[in-house]
């Protein structure tokens, strides 16, 4: 019984019940479920996120791209809230606390330069969330140089500049021509 109804789930046509079969049946199905929205959609596929998906830093501005694409679409006047923000969200703050903050916070003792050492590739954009999903654990001087490094890779570093720069009303274009 369950192979059968298993069968009949993913040979149906539905977008959504097409990507979360395609998921329960991926040991990195998690990795996935931040995206539903765009591959439900046709705007990211399982073989992009497959490309990052092993890389901290390349997932991560995924997560921060995929964020500010969100932010524009609740914006525009149909206010597009799109599927699972939430889980979204919550791998946004895992990957930043794991990856970057935890590391940032355990060298508090060191010389700025190499404690923030692993922040360099990160955008502005990519600075802020990293502040906003780990205020639970981000110590504050480690909060100061993540705050401080924002603004210096900022063209006009102002805050209102950066506010916009992460709620932009009109989504990036992804580099394979697709909505991201």
């Amino acid at each position: 019984m369950g192979d059968k109804l298993g069968a009949r789930i993913r040979g149906l046509q539905d977008p959504f019940v097409h990507s979360i079969a395609k998921m329960a049946t991926s040991r990195s199905g998690q990795l996935y479920f931040p995206f539903i929205d765009l591959l439900v959609h046709e705007k990211i596929s399982f073989d992009d996120i497959d490309k990052v998906k092993d890389d901290d830093l390349a997932y991560y501005r995924l997560l921060v791209k995929t964020r500010i694409d969100y932010a524009g679409r609740m914006m525009v006047p149909q206010r597009d809230t799109p599927m699972e923000m939430q889980s979204l969200t919550r791998m946004m703050a895992n990957k930043a606390k794991q990856t970057f903050i935890r590391e940032i916070n355990g060298l508090h003792d060191q010389p700025d330069p190499i404690r923030f050492k692993v922040l360099e590739p990160l955008t502005a954009q990519e600075l802020y969330y990293l502040c906003v999903v780990s205020e639970d654990e981000i110590y504050t001087s480690s909060y100061l140089g993540v705050f401080k490094r924002i603004f210096e890779r900022m063209k006009n570093p102002r805050g209102d500049s950066l506010i916009m720069s992460v709620t932009r009303l009109f989504p990036q274009v992804h580099q394979n021509g697709r909505g991201l």
